[in-house]
């Protein structure tokens, strides 16, 4: 509900949005790190159980959301259609190329895809798993 794309923050109408509204504004990627021509991203899940001393769990398996429709940079014909630029499964999951997987631990090349499976993805690309840690890692992001 109410994710958009915009070509710059102050098109967001901001006189639309109450003084409680909570907003967040992502800078879009345009060239992204693409597994079968998509844009994604990666979910990993940790528990921290406490911080003084550290304690905290790191899921083995996380996830990755593929868009549903091949990337393309954003252009005037394309900006409005979330398949090609966002991963969001309430976006993409009614769209036809939404591939659905009901097995948690199924491996798989659909639209959500275990931690496994997306390994097997960046591989099979040529990839080096390190690089694209790197990639994803905290100091990733400007």
């Amino acid at each position: 509900k109410g994710i958009v794309l915009l070509k710059h923050p102050r098109d967001l109408g901001l006189k639309k949005i109450g003084e409680n509204d909570d907003i967040v504004i992502q800078r879009y990627i345009d060239d992204p790190l693409l597994i079968d021509n998509k844009k994604h991203d990666l979910r990993l899940y940790l528990t921290i159980l406490s911080v003084e001393p550290m304690i905290a769990y790191l899921n083995e398996e996380g996830l990755a959301r593929f868009c549903t429709q091949d990337y393309q940079k954003p252009n005037q014909h394309n900006i409005d259609d979330p398949s090609i630029h966002l991963t969001n499964y309430s976006l993409n999951k009614h769209c036809e190329n939404y591939e659905f997987s009901d097995e948690v631990c199924e491996e798989n090349n659909g639209s959500k895809r275990t931690l496994k499976s997306y390994w097997k993805s960046v591989q099979a690309h040529r990839l080096d798993p390190d690089y694209v840690i790197r990639l994803f890692g905290p100091n990733s992001v400007d």
